[in-house]
């Protein structure tokens, strides 16, 4: 029996869990990120499918792609609390405003219990200007709330406020782990508008969502500028250590028929980085296709 049907521990994971979770909730991931996800979901005993713990991607400019984290919900980060039985929910969250109503800070409260028998009070105040996470309206130049945390502010710094109580409580147990609404500020976002979906915060240059670019004739067939990609093939072998030369040629006819283009010359720059974008997210089905097509043909 597998990971749905068991106690979510990463020991009843089957080889389908794992291409599940691979295929749903890790798209995208590294051989060594997945692994790295599997380790904290058997250390923290989270499940992904039943939304605890999370994989998130967001860009890294140190090194070009998107870049795996760990995150979970505050219901994950309760649940592991509870398994300690030296956990208790704690009173009411306080609030704090300026002379305006304007909302500065939370603080949350979690209960601990200790060896020597007494349950102690933890608490954790957060600032709403250190957590809040904005965006560059270009319609209006201004720096806007997005969307949460202009409608919830209160529950949105709440959360922050206990998760941190959380971990200030449980260190050994949760160290390490952050749930979203403590994260927003890592993400840069640029929109035309306020009504921002959470894929446009995660590389909002692109402004595309990579899962919905159609394999075939996804670019535009007007005039191409020159040899701009003459170089992605050498550099997607380099990056994806595409070692092999027939696996190489089969990866291009592959790749070149799946964008409908004859060569990488006839791409524009701007294709070019959706192409490189597309075989990162779709890398370990590719390599499967390629196998599968040089075997047929073999």
């Amino acid at each position: 029996m597998g990971l749905v049907s068991q106690q979510n521990t990463l020991s009843v994971w089957t080889p389908e869990d794992e291409q599940l979770i691979i295929d749903t909730y890790c798209k995208g991931a590294t051989p060594s990120e997945f692994k790295l996800f599997k380790s904290i979901c058997a250390k923290t005993n989270l499940c992904p499918i039943s939304k605890q713990i999370y994989a998130v991607f967001r860009w890294d400019s140190k090194l070009g792609r998107d870049s795996m984290t760990t995150q979970t919900s505050i219901d994950g980060l309760r649940l592991v609390a509870e398994r300690t039985e030296c956990y208790a929910p704690g009173r009411a969250s306080e609030y704090k405003y300026d002379s305006q109503g304007n909302l500065l800070s939370a603080t949350s409260f979690v209960k601990k219990y200790t060896k020597d028998g007494t349950w102690h009070e933890v608490s954790y105040e957060a600032d709403f200007s250190e957590y809040c996470q904005k965006f560059h309206n270009k319609k209006t130049g201004k720096q806007e709330l997005t969307q949460f945390w202009a409608k919830m502010p209160k529950v949105m710094l709440a959360k922050v406020a206990e998760a941190a109580a959380l971990r200030k409580a449980f260190p050994h147990q949760l160290a390490g782990l952050y749930i979203k609404e403590e994260m927003d500020q890592a993400d840069v976002v640029t929109v035309e508008h306020e009504d921002i979906s959470p894929r446009s915060q995660k590389k909002p240059q692109i402004n595309i969502q990579i899962q919905d670019i159609k394999p075939r004739n996804p670019l535009e067939n007007n005039s191409s500028d020159p040899i701009i990609a003459a170089n992605l093939l050498s550099e997607l072998n380099s990056k994806y250590e595409l070692t092999e030369e027939a696996f190489k040629n089969n990866c291009k006819k592959y790749i070149l028929e799946k964008w409908n283009v004859s060569d990488f010359s006839q791409l524009k720059e701007s294709q070019a980085a959706l192409v490189t974008k597309w075989i990162e997210v779709n890398l370990e089905k590719i390599k499967r296709d390629v196998e599968d097509h040089a075997v047929v043909n073999a």
